[in-house]
């Protein structure tokens, strides 16, 4: 299991419940995903510590690209598999503003929207969540 905390204090060290593992995929971003979600990142951290620390995690890993048919990015169209789920799931990733205005909106500040982001079709990414419990998504289509 891999421990992403960067202090030796227990206080600044992440969650726990965050840790990811398995090994990690390699994800990719567009720069503007890239900047605005590093502002929303560092915003959220007051409120949504966890949350802020495993999307900092994921864009501290990202590769900088142009985005490409397949790459989960905002305002993606997602169908992936979620562990414990026996049915696909679909929704678009989305800012936490526009979660309102959309039908089946993921919000990036969620812990399946910070898992997805930066995926690519086939890729999964597996993590530890608020209860401790086994998480996943597998991403089968991007659109």
């Amino acid at each position: 299991m891999r421990d992403f905390g960067h202090s030796s204090s227990s206080a600044d060290r992440p969650s726990a419940a965050m840790n990811l593992i398995h090994a990690l995929p390699p994800i990719a971003l567009g720069a503007d995903d890239f900047h605005r979600l590093a502002w929303l990142a560092e915003a959220a951290k007051p409120r949504l510590p966890r949350i802020a620390g495993f999307l900092h995690r994921e864009l501290a890993r990202a590769t900088l690209v142009e985005p490409w048919f397949g790459l989960v990015t905002m305002g993606s169209m997602v169908r992936f598999l979620e562990r414990g789920c026996p049915e696909e799931r679909v929704g678009k990733l989305v800012y936490p503003a526009d979660v309102p205005r959309h039908e089946k909106p993921i919000s990036i500040l969620s812990e399946t929207g910070a898992a997805l982001i930066g995926l690519c079709e086939g890729q999964t990414l597996h993590w530890r969540a608020a209860g401790g419990q086994l998480q996943s998504v597998t991403v089968i289509r991007s659109d």
